[in-house]
């Protein structure tokens, strides 16, 4: 049927009706998903409003050509398409047509991780559209602004844009512009771990996409509400989200689309140990992201394969996905992405004892966090570092890592993050003889563990709690400060008598972590507190550190 009105059209005696017979058919495809349909419709037309010298229509036609390669990901040709239309408005001094162009530009280049020139496109269209009265072309250069700056993890000002494109729309009637700026708003308050916030503005862009019959924006709103019960940790809500979304995508979408419905819900399957079930969505993800050279899609798609590889153990593989995702984040401009695969290296080489290269890890993603004001980024990397540190003996720097994680996670009110710095603070504080701190940092940590629902958490806690208690009674005195060879007796001889004999493999918290730390230093003949040390407990110890070995 549809080849049967390309050809009625083509084979119409009127050129200019024939255009416009064949642009009318490219929206519809263009709508309906059917992309190379439409590219094709769009590009005869465009070839009959050149017979009949119409400009007007050849602009109008590269710029849909423009969007048709764009959710194709075919990103030189819509940026070649975006061009030719801006130039053609620009000699026809269509003010309006060219800020569309710019637009599509600013589309294309935010869609290449390209943030600084989108922005300059977006803001000349805004610029136009302003000085022209346009409130609807206003609203939706607002609209890329804000997922730029989302995208910078400038939230901050993304909200206040988005918030002022919403009004905006709303004063319009524009249901369509409303639903965008609710679902840019879902991603800020998502990114922020404003959960209730974030379901919020998806629902509603939700109902709204269904009210002017967008399926794939109402696809998208789904994605949105996915990612926030993952992070609720609702997850079979979030699967049932991405399921529905892909779905649609199926049907409709473009293939990034596609990617981002297998990425949500290949995490979803990740984050409850299904393994297997990940690795081939993640998978799947990347041959279609490289099959259509969508480098973010095969970057995220990396470091999922990444995330599953290091939980199975498989450390090499780990590091080359996360080692490859680095290299295509750092080449697309992406620097969330490039500090996401670092903090991945830093557990990689964390879980093979490769502290220097684990620290360097860490060190570079918390400064990348940092620069992008990402709060969360920094204290899973602040925590990472306090590892790090106390396996080197550096527990001072390793106390304050802590510290500065706890008060992050505190700011994003993540009680799981929260509790586990309070537990490595505590481990800090044991090493460092600051016997009342560490009680105090190990009793809050269980009381956020028992909060919470973590069992583990909430045991290891208290039995860090009465190893404390074992090690101070050790000392006669509570706060009394002992010499460092004899906190070091006292420790491996709690480690071992909490480990060994009573045969509990899987404890590696207080116990397995202070034992393999101690085993790995004091082996060492530059530590002074190894020559202190009885013959008794030098052997318990190297006892202890094959322990370690094998956990």
């Amino acid at each position: 049927m549809h080849h049967n009105a390309l050809e009625i059209a083509r084979s119409t005696e009127n050129p200019l009706a024939a255009a416009n017979t064949l642009f009318g058919l490219g929206r519809a495809f263009y709508a309906r998903g059917e992309y190379p349909r439409a590219e094709e419709a769009y590009v005869h037309a465009q070839l009959y409003y050149a017979k009949v010298d119409n400009p007007a229509g050849r602009a109008r036609t590269f710029e849909e050509l423009g969007s048709v390669y764009r959710v194709q990901c075919i990103y030189s040709n819509a940026e070649v398409s975006y061009l030719l239309a801006k130039s053609i408005y620009t000699s026809l001094k269509n003010d309006l047509g060219r800020a569309s162009a710019l637009c599509g530009l600013g589309d294309v280049y935010r869609a290449r991780c390209k943030y600084e020139a989108a922005e300059e496109f977006y803001q000349e269209a805004r610029g136009i559209h302003a000085r022209s009265g346009a409130d609807r072309g206003r609203a939706k250069a607002l609209l890329g602004l804000g997922e730029v700056y989302s995208a910078q993890c400038r939230y901050r000002k993304a909200e206040v844009t988005f918030l002022h494109a919403r009004d905006m729309c709303s004063s319009l009637r524009d249901d369509a512009g409303r639903a965008n700026a609710l679902s840019g708003l879902g991603d800020v308050y998502r990114a922020q771990r404003k959960h209730g916030e974030a379901e919020e503005a998806y629902r509603g862009a939700h109902t709204l996409y269904a009210k002017v019959g967008d399926k794939l924006g109402g696809a998208n709103a789904l994605l949105g509400l996915g990612e926030v019960y993952h992070a609720r940790t609702k997850y079979s809500e979030a699967e049932a989200m991405f399921k529905q979304a892909q779905a649609i995508h199926e049907e409709f979408g473009s293939d990034i689309d596609r990617v981002n419905a297998l990425l949500g819900l290949g995490e979803v399957y990740r984050a409850q140990r299904a393994h297997e079930e990940a690795g081939k969505l993640f998978h799947q993800a990347l041959s279609l992201s490289a099959r259509t050279d969508n480098d973010l899609g095969r970057a995220n798609a990396l470091r999922g394969l990444g995330d599953v590889h290091h939980t199975q153990q498989n450390f090499i593989q780990a590091e080359d996905s996360f080692t490859l995702a680095l290299n295509l984040y750092d080449r697309i401009g992406n620097d969330l992405g490039c500090a996401d695969a670092l903090l991945g290296l830093g557990y990689v080489y964390r879980s093979q004892i490769k502290w220097d290269e684990a620290e360097e890890s860490f060190a570079h993603a918390q400064y990348i966090y940092a620069h992008i004001h990402n709060n969360e980024g920094r204290a899973n990397s602040l925590s990472g570092l306090g590892d790090v540190y106390h396996a080197l003996f550096l527990y001072n720097d390793a106390e304050q890592s802590y510290r500065q994680a706890y008060d992050l996670y505190t700011g994003l009110a993540d009680e799981n993050g929260k509790g586990n710095a309070l537990f490595g603070l505590g481990e800090a504080c044991v090493a460092q003889a600051k016997y009342s701190d560490a009680g105090d940092a190990f009793m809050r940590a269980q009381t956020v563990y028992a909060e919470i629902g973590d069992g583990r958490g909430h045991a290891n806690a208290l039995r860090a709690l009465e190893l404390l208690r074992r090690i101070r009674s050790k000392h006669g005195e509570e706060e009394k400060i002992a010499s460092e060879s004899e906190d070091v007796e006292a420790c491996v001889e709690a480690c071992v008598e909490d480990n060994l004999d009573n045969k509990r493999p899987e404890t590696a918290t207080f116990t397995g972590i202070l034992a393999k730390a101690l085993a790995t230093g004091y082996a060492k003949t530059d530590q002074p507190a190894y020559y202190g040390l009885s013959a008794s407990v030098k052997e318990k110890l190297f006892t202890v550190k094959s322990f370690g070995d094998r956990q």
